[in-house]
């Protein structure tokens, strides 16, 4: 890595090695001379794309390919990029196109029927956003105008990384039994949800529990019984990668204490926002995310927000995908949303919305006109046309 450190500018420490190549591709080429490369799409997006895409803005895209959630290669799981760069700078559009692509269609009427064409300063170092012109001016519309979650100071929370899931996450005939052996066992153990408990709206306890061995907590002197639990799983448990400053204790972590407070949860794989509001002392893996609403805006109309089609527009515009096309809603992103600042009592009939929806919820009764009214009604906040609702509803 120091080589690659001192020779490239588009090192970065967590950089996939194809940046490398795109950098050394261009690097060999004469002024006006074409590179074309077959490549993962990650960097498009992520954060240590942004040096490579400051080295691609000195040049000139010609064509970008990004065949977004479709499996060419039977051997990798990967979203496949086309990427055709000119060495020096061209007054040229780069012929764009950012869909999927069915294996049984002509690859050049594909490319016919879904491309268009982007003038180069979309390409600079910051996230590269493959969309059409109007959908671009709508994007920045939404963006320009108010602050985001980051501008209010929102604390955005991973959630907990425990090495192994297996061994700290027990079931309630586990939980039972530990309290049998010991009532004070029960301190370390507490309610947790994965991503997939979360929906919009709601979650759903699934009767799973984490054993909350912090750093601190001498768990062989003072809870023997989950000791000779931990004892039993051999060395592998033992040596595991994320621990803390015991192997029975879990890795550190500097926001234990905001899981006990009000928050709102989310699934970070997902294509329509999954946002919940959580009152409860609940844990969270790392397969979910958290955030503290801010103290200015109340928790549920921020909940409307995170949930509408607007903010799931927006983040289709700027996340990267996993390997299956899904939209990542990570910290990256999430701190980035803008959010409609409005007084107290304007927030009144969002909160009132949300009470029906989860009650409804609770009754298994449909929401989604509620929901549908909820949309609506943050359009009018983001201030939006006729013709830009059409464009979000049909993405």
């Amino acid at each position: 890595s120091s080589y690659y450190k001192k020779n490239l500018l588009s090192y970065q420490p967590f950089a996939d090695l194809y940046c490398y190549f795109i950098e050394k591709s261009i690097r060999l080429l004469r002024h006006n001379g074409i590179s074309s490369l077959i490549t993962s799409n990650s960097f498009l997006k992520a954060d240590y794309g942004q040096k490579l895409r400051e080295c691609l803005s000195e040049n000139t895209i010609s064509k970008i390919l990004n065949i977004e959630g479709s499996q060419l290669f039977e051997s990798a799981i990967v979203n496949v990029l086309i990427l055709n760069v000119i060495r020096g700078k061209l007054d040229l559009k780069a012929l764009v196109l950012n869909s999927s692509y069915n294996i049984s269609q002509n690859f050049n009427e594909y490319i016919n029927l879904n491309s268009f064409f982007l003038k180069q300063e979309n390409f600079n170092f910051k996230s590269w956003i493959l969309i059409d012109q109007e959908k671009i001016d709508l994007f920045n519309k939404l963006k320009n105008k108010h602050q985001t979650l980051e501008d209010l100071n929102t604390k955005i929370r991973l959630g907990l990384a425990t090495g192994d899931n297996n061994a700290f996450i027990i079931n309630a005939e586990q939980k039972k039994e530990f309290i049998l052996k010991n009532r004070k066992n029960e301190k370390l153990i507490k309610p947790i949800l994965r991503g997939r408990d979360i929906s919009r709206y709601s979650y759903k306890f699934q009767d799973l529990y984490i054993l909350l061995t912090k750093n601190g907590i001498n768990v062989e002197k003072d809870y023997p019984d989950i000791f000779d639990y931990f004892n039993s799983l051999g060395d592998k448990f033992k040596k595991r990668g994320a621990k803390g400053q015991h192997w029975t204790n879990l890795r550190a972590c500097a926001f234990f204490d905001d899981f006990k407070k009000q928050k709102i949860i989310w699934i970070e794989l997902t294509d329509s926002g999954r946002f919940s509001l959580c009152d409860d002392e609940i844990y969270l893996l790392n397969s979910a995310y958290f955030l503290i609403p801010p103290t200015s805006i109340h928790s549920k109309y921020l909940l409307c927000v995170l949930n509408s089609k607007s903010i799931k527009f927006y983040i289709s515009c700027i996340a990267e995908t996993s390997g299956m096309g899904t939209l990542r809603w990570i910290n990256n992103y999430v701190k980035d949303f803008p959010i409609p600042k409005i007084s107290d009592e304007q927030q009144k009939p969002f909160i009132e919305l949300v009470n029906q929806i989860i009650e409804n919820k609770k009754q298994n009764i449909d929401t989604s006109d509620l929901e549908r009214q909820i949309d609506e009604m943050v359009y009018k906040l983001y201030d939006l046309t006729p013709e830009e609702i059409t464009i979000i509803e049909s993405k």
